[in-house]
């Protein structure tokens, strides 16, 4: 009797502690989910409020030094250029240009790497002609962990075609 007893508290045990330790697995997971989500949140946000307020020089702080940026009408090679051709594209915009990003997924290819899939909504006034314009579509950025900051080391991006520009 008592061995049966022991060997029903070492299986009780050994079920208790496996299944402690998955939901700890569990929670330490969510964590690192959350943690990767508050970061992509926070380059969004960034982004965003850089680009409604025409601020180039923010958003090339977004980027790695040898980041790329893919359009639809070009790729632009290093921050400093995307930084240039940002400024080059605020020009041609009034100041009531904004954008909204949404994130659709995050995939942690890494510790240091991860893979954001969203859309992206730009509307705003053209300066010459004062015409409204509306650009969206799908979007992809590599985030890399530079010391210790999640940074934007490429987008790629594409607008949907019946929106026009």
């Amino acid at each position: 009797m008592m061995k049966k007893l022991t060997n029903q508290l070492t299986l009780f045990s050994i079920f208790f502690a496996l299944t402690f330790g998955l939901q700890s697995c569990k929670t330490s997971m969510k964590v690192k989910e959350n943690n990767y989500q508050d970061a992509v949140e926070q380059i969004n946000e960034k982004f965003q409020n850089a680009y409604g307020t025409q601020n180039d020089k923010a958003i090339k702080k977004l980027y790695t030094d040898d980041a790329s940026l893919v359009t639809p009408y070009s790729t632009v090679q290093g921050s400093e250029a995307i930084r240039a051709y940002l400024e080059k594209d605020f020009s041609n915009h009034q100041s009531n240009t904004r954008m909204k990003i949404t994130t659709e997924s995050i995939e942690n290819k890494t510790n240091d790497t991860l893979i954001v899939k969203g859309r992206y909504h730009i509307t705003g006034n053209k300066i010459k002609p004062n015409v409204p314009f509306e650009l969206e579509g799908p979007y992809t950025h590599i985030c890399v962990k530079e010391n210790g900051e999640w940074k934007i080391s490429k987008t790629d991006y594409t607008a949907d075609l019946n929106i026009n520009d």
